[in-house]
Order: structure tokens, then C-alpha cells, then sequence
């Protein structure tokens, strides 16, 4: 197995695409289709809004913005957002977010960091894959956060340019360990996240 936090991936040729129906999902077969139902839902009418689910709950009230995908990529935990007026009020954030791995605490460190290694590995590999030449890949190893960190960003090669001032990470893979609480009330120990977001123009 090659150790994710020193050896660089090699970038691999692409998959195709795929379509954000629903019905349409399984055309894209292999690993590939963990990617491409979810890159085509990024140019939904409202980004994501054909993967949405149920909304998802606090207690018994939904929370706003927020739903559990009706697909999950690689098997994950994953959810969709939406967060409006974002950075003062010129654009609408889109996520679509999956937790791949989570082990709280710091027991049997030296195992948990193998398997989350494994997935991120594995997702990473496989997005390179599926997204190929058009997108750029880069990595970032270390942070003042986290006692051990990896981040792979994706973003397309051909930079373009862009009316916000601030601009999302369009897809990433995040694997991150802390032996202590995460924020307010997160957990310890190892997570892997994907995310791939969608910046469009605020709503008027």
C-alpha cells in the first residue's frame, strides 16, 4: 500500500460523464460511477437539487437547506447544503458532502490510520480516473489543526475566470486525525470527507 501523505498519484486517463437524472445514474458503470452522477448534478438548475433527498431533521423540525442525497458516493454518509447570500451576499454555496470514515477517539491508532488511508487513497485515485486531464489535482499535507492531515483539491486546469471574489475548492478528498474534540463538540480521531461544491450567483 503507498503511504498517501508521502508518495504523489498518478494522474490517469478519463471516464466520461454521466447525466444528474436519476434514472439515468447507472450508465456510467465502475468506479467512475461514484463520480459522475454527482459531477453532472452540478449543473442542476440549482446545483445538486437532483440528488436531494429528505430534509434533514432536527428533533422534529427540517432543518433549512440542508437534505440527506438520495445518492451516495463511495458508500458514504452524505448529505447536501446550501448556504445562501455567502460571502456578504453575492453568491449561494452548494455542497454535496460524504463522510467516507469516521473512528472517534485515538484507539488502535496505527490500524484506523490504515483503513482511512485505504479510502482516501482509493477516492482519490479514483477521482483522478474520472475527472482526468481536463482537471488539476493538488495536495496539501499538513495543518496547524490536525496532528495528521492530507487534502487533495481538484480544480479544473483551465482556470477561469470568475465574478466572486471568493471562490469554493470545486471537489475535494479530506483525511484528517485529532486526539482531542473537533470545533464545537466534534468528534476525536480520524475522518475522511468528500465534498464537491457549486458557487453560482445569489439568488435575487
Amino acid at each position: 500500500m503507498r503511504h498517501i501523505l508521502l508518495a504523489p498519484l498518478l494522474l490517469l486517463a478519463a471516464c466520461g460523464s454521466g447525466s444528474s437524472e436519476p434514472s439515468k445514474m447507472a450508465e456510467v458503470d465502475g468506479p467512475c460511477a461514484n463520480v459522475a452522477p454527482v459531477l453532472a448534478a452540478r449543473s442542476d438548475s440549482e446545483p445538486f437539487k437532483s440528488l436531494r433527498g429528505d430534509p434533514r431533521m432536527l428533533g422534529d423540525f427540517p432543518l433549512e437547506d440542508s437534505w440527506d442525497a438520495n445518492f451516495s458516493a463511495f458508500d458514504g454518509s452524505c448529505r447536501i447544503n446550501a448556504m445562501r447570500d455567502f460571502f456578504g451576499g453575492e453568491s449561494d454555496m452548494h455542497m454535496y458532502t460524504c463522510e467516507l470514515y469516521a473512528e472517534s477517539g485515538s484507539f488502535d491508532k496505527e490500524a484506523r490510520q490504515a483503513e482511512a488511508e485505504s479510502i482516501a487513497t482509493n477516492v482519490t485515485e479514483t477521482l483522478q480516473e474520472c475527472l482526468g486531464a481536463d482537471w488539476k489535482m493538488e495536495e496539501k499535507t499538513t495543518s496547524s489543526d490536525f496532528e495528521i492531515y492530507y487534502k487533495a483539491t481538484f480544480e479544473p486546469a483551465e482556470k477561469q475566470d470568475s465574478p466572486f471574489q471568493f471562490t469554493a475548492d470545486p471537489v475535494y478528498v479530506e483525511m484528517s486525525y485529532s486526539p482531542f474534540m473537533r470545533g464545537r463538540g466534534g468528534a476525536s480521531g480520524w475522518i475522511v470527507e468528500l465534498q464537491f461544491q457549486e458557487q453560482v450567483a445569489a439568488a435575487k
